[in-house]
């Protein structure tokens, strides 16, 4: 039987971890507003924890509240999310516990991930496997890492596989292409 959405949000509020799809692979999810639960994220990942965590919302709203937007990271917001990409932007000053100084702002163009972010709020993006192995595309393979340290998984079906491309967006509007992945570089490149 499918969890009930309070089963889920009570259980990352408690600092629980979650797998659920995107539109690219399977995500490990802690909420942000839990340090127990991004703690737990990175002992269970094995990441040190100044290692970077992308954030998934449902749209792009309330990516604000969180970081800097200027008028590059607009126009990438406006122009590729929802959708396969990353993008790495200043935190704003008052930030949830154990953030970097940016943050990767994601919303997954995947209806259940929609729906999901929509009850939960915020969740972390990272890939929904341990430290330097292989991605999950299946919530099986996913199992298969975290077995039952997880409070639920959520299926989505088959992932593409192909991970989000990585930009980054200083300050200053500068931005670079970290990793190309599902959108190809010469695509941003045109159109930012």
């Amino acid at each position: 039987m499918a969890p009930y959405p309070g089963d889920i949000r009570d259980a990352l509020h408690k600092g629980e971890l979650i797998v659920y799809p995107t539109d690219t692979l399977y995500a490990l999810g802690a909420s942000i507003h839990s340090a127990e639960g991004v703690s737990a994220l990175y002992t269970m990942k094995g990441l040190s924890n100044d290692h970077p965590l992308s954030i998934a919302f449902h749209d792009s709203e309330p990516i604000g509240e969180y970081a800097v937007i200027n008028d590059t990271a607009e126009r990438a917001i406006d122009l590729f999310l929802p959708g396969p990409i990353t993008i790495i932007i200043p935190a704003k000053e008052a930030r949830p516990p154990l953030w970097t100084d940016t943050i990767g702002v994601r919303v997954p163009a995947h209806l259940r991930a929609l729906e999901l972010l929509e009850v939960t709020g915020p969740l972390t993006a990272t890939s929904a496997n341990l430290h330097d192995q292989h991605p999950s595309v299946t919530v099986e393979e996913a199992r298969a890492h975290f077995h039952d340290d997880v409070a639920f998984y959520i299926n989505g079906g088959t992932m593409k596989g192909t991970p989000s491309t990585i930009i980054n967006i200083d300050s200053d509007g500068d931005y670079r292409i970290v990793r190309e992945g599902a959108i190809s570089g010469d695509l941003i490149r045109e159109r930012l």
